[in-house]
């Protein structure tokens, strides 16, 4: 090592300092050695910050994806159960309206589609009319709560009802047969008449409610008393 010359003291303070040209290669290259590894260490830090920084904003990228999948889930069940509420609606729909041509067919001719009566010409469509209300009414049990179908059901038999009595009617085995025969059928066909489809199907077919199943109620609204 080199010898330290030292200064004139100044104000009580010894200084000194290093006789470069008196270092030999060895101490000077430990010096050097010395000096890299602190470059080197410092080096390590800054680039263990920097990884740290990128692993942090990577994981922060990873969970706003995560985020962005979530919703996307959430919206594809969405629509999903909106498709399903659509198709529902749809299949209740043909219902309603095979049930609306069926009383019209009936309220219009005084007599079920399908019924042939003496004298009267068959319609081109009733008989498609008739098959078609029996197909939806076999439905209904399943799209819609159970009183929708038990009163189709009794609809139907209203309309068997009208059958009969026109028939007895047509063949006249006695005034007093007839007389109660055309009682029985007027208030059946009055019955029937008087059909009102909104209060048969209920909510069900409201356009705000049509995801409702035959399964959920409708819950009534709260009260603002007590």
């Amino acid at each position: 090592m080199g010898r330290r010359k030292h200064l004139p003291d100044r104000g009580g303070l010894m200084m000194c300092h290093i006789a470069w040209c008196s270092l030999t290669w060895e101490a000077f290259a430990t010096m050097f050695a010395g000096v890299l590894a602190f470059v080197a260490g410092i080096g390590a830090i800054v680039g263990a910050v920097k990884v740290g920084q990128r692993q942090v904003a990577i994981l922060s990228d990873q969970a706003a994806i995560q985020g962005k999948q979530v919703e996307i889930a959430s919206r594809a069940l969405e629509l999903e159960e909106l498709k399903v509420r659509v198709d529902l609606f749809a299949d209740r729909l043909e219902v309603y309206d095979a049930t609306s041509a069926w009383l019209l067919f009936i309220i219009s001719h005084a007599r079920p589609p399908g019924h042939r009566l003496r004298g009267v010409v068959e319609a081109a469509d009733e008989r498609e009319i008739s098959t078609n209300f029996r197909l939806q009414m076999d439905r209904a049990r399943f799209l819609f709560r159970s009183s929708v179908h038990e009163r189709l059901k009794h609809l139907s038999d209203l309309a068997s009802q009208v059958r009969v009595n026109q028939v007895r009617v047509e063949r006249a085995e006695s005034e007093e047969i007839v007389s109660k025969a055309i009682d029985a059928e007027h208030e059946a066909l009055l019955e029937i008449g008087n059909t009102d489809l909104v209060e048969l199907f209920g909510e069900e077919m409201s356009l705000g409610d049509y995801g409702r199943t035959s399964r959920s109620p409708a819950v009534a609204p709260k009260s603002d008393e007590g």
